[in-house]
């Protein structure tokens, strides 16, 4: 999937007719599949080559929350804590950038930062893309109002991806029911001149490994 400007704000945008534009972000979400073993992997590029004011605020936001959900990705830990702990990240960014109008704990006890990271920090991978690795989660439960696809304790040798995201949506940020419930928490002028921009998602796959940090198995793909 590749999505420009506002379009890459989509998540799982279909093919369209837009033409990139100079200033827009590029979002490519790609992978590899060999005999059905997949990656998944997803980068951010600046058309033009260089990254507007906004478009690198955004970038290194979600790089920063993208960085610590490897770091903390060791064998013990809850993954729905690593998605937390993401989320975390951007809705302090979100504030900082005058967008939220709470601090980040209400941002994730209230739900508001679904509306800029409505998706889970990642999944398992594997045998297809989407590689469940155990017993299917039927039942998901919500986090910081996103249903998580993988909810369980890591373990070694489990290979996931780490994807955390920030995005201006329009049929979010403009829906009538969640601009009253968000009222106090959100800036919603301020968000809408971000809605240009569209959004950014940095995407590897790691291996939790017996002991420390994981390994990143896509490094080599590089970012911007």
């Amino acid at each position: 999937m590749i999505g420009s400007g506002v379009n890459a704000a989509i998540l799982h945008a279909s093919p369209t007719a837009k033409v990139i534009e100079q200033n827009d972000l590029v979002l490519i979400d790609a992978g590899v599949d060999l005999y059905d073993y997949c990656v998944d992997i997803t980068r951010v590029f600046p058309a033009s080559g260089t990254f507007s004011s906004q478009g690198k605020m955004l970038y290194d936001l979600v790089k920063n929350a993208h960085a610590a959900g490897i770091e903390n990705a060791i064998v013990g830990k809850d993954w729905h804590n690593i998605h937390k702990l993401t989320a975390k990240i951007i809705a302090e960014g979100l504030k900082s950038f005058g967008i939220l109008k709470c601090d980040a704990d209400t941002a994730l006890e209230s739900e508001a930062i679904a509306l800029f990271y409505p998706h889970g920090v990642g999944h398992l991978v594997g045998l297809r893309v989407r590689d469940t690795g155990s017993p299917e989660n039927l039942s998901p439960k919500k986090y910081c109002g996103a249903y998580l696809r993988v909810d369980l304790k890591l373990q070694e040798n489990l290979t996931l991806t780490v994807e955390p995201g920030c995005y201006f949506i329009p049929a979010l940020l403009n829906h009538p029911d969640r601009r009253k419930k968000f009222a106090d928490l959100i800036n919603w002028s301020e968000a809408e001149k971000w809605i240009p921009v569209g959004g950014v998602r940095v995407e590897d796959d790691i291996l939790i490994q017996k002991n420390g940090p994981p390994r990143v198995l896509t490094q080599v793909v590089q970012y911007s």
